[in-house]
């Protein structure tokens, strides 16, 4: 039995409280303390941690003092046996996406699409379709002795057209008429009137287009030369360049100006050939 701290009344030696006065009982009884050996007392310390008053707000790591290994706070936390450096958490965080930068990188790209589709449509309204088929028929048919095909290539129908009825008119039949009109061009322009000769590797280079004073120009010369009534609505000069071979195993380069005019919507070719390309 012990003494309270207040009334002095018989009480339990575990009580916590006193049956008599209801003072609490928080602090050892000093003379009991006293009597035993030092190393007992800290043995009963120790032992007896179910006596000891715990603060409920400490946590084992912030318990002072060498204690029992297996006792533990009122949580149920346990209790080390001396004084342990609390243990260190790490986080991490994420750094903000950024969004609006993708949404930029997707603004450019837009916008440099349609600034490159701005710019070829322009471009092609400037320059104008390719001609080079163009010229790849005129020189083909040319080297083929192709009258017909050749003339077709560098003049309108309408003045194909004429062409032929004038041949009708003739003792000499259209297709004779064709071969006579192309030995008379080819000996002309210094080159063989009987001799195929074949063409590839076509360049343009040099292009120059034809104002609309120009074109109204054309226009009335043509129609004086041959008769006709055609208007001219786009042109261009260029140099043309190839290779060419009389043998099909020699190859030649060859270079002549040419000229490319628009008349109903489609294209005619004319070269130095014919003295029309300037």
């Amino acid at each position: 039995m012990k003494k309270c701290n207040t009334c002095g009344a018989d009480i339990d030696d575990n009580a916590i409280i006193c049956n008599v006065c209801g003072a609490p009982q928080l602090a050892m009884d000093t003379k009991e303390t006293a009597s035993k050996p030092e190393n007992q007392t800290q043995n009963d310390m120790g032992m007896g941690m179910n006596q000891y008053q715990v603060n409920p707000f400490m946590t084992g790591n912030q318990m002072p003092g060498a204690m029992n290994p297996g006792a533990v706070d009122s949580f149920g936390n346990p209790i080390s046996s001396g004084y342990s450096r609390p243990a260190e958490t790490y986080s991490y965080t994420p750094a903000p996406r950024k969004s609006g930068s993708a949404m930029k990188t997707i603004i450019t790209i837009i916008v440099a699409a349609v600034v490159l589709v701005f710019a070829l449509v322009a471009f092609k309204k400037f320059s104008g379709p390719s001609v080079k088929k163009y010229v790849e028929n005129y020189y083909q048919a040319m080297g083929n002795l192709d009258g017909k095909a050749f003339i077709s290539a560098a003049f309108p129908d309408e003045v194909v057209k004429s062409l032929e009825q004038q041949m009708a008119n003739s003792y000499v039949g259209q297709d004779q008429m064709y071969s006579l009109l192309m030995k008379y061009i080819m000996s002309a322009s210094g080159k063989s009137p009987t001799e195929r000769v074949t063409y590839k590797n076509f360049k343009i280079s040099g292009t120059k287009y034809a104002r609309k004073s120009e074109l109204d120009d054309f226009s009335d010369e043509f129609n004086s030369m041959f008769g006709s009534n055609i208007k001219v609505t786009s042109a261009r000069t260029f140099d043309v360049s190839y290779k060419y071979s009389k043998d099909g195993n020699t190859w030649l380069d060859g270079k002549d100006k040419a000229v490319a005019y628009k008349v109903g919507g489609k294209w005619y070719i004319v070269t130095d050939l014919l003295g029309t390309a300037k």
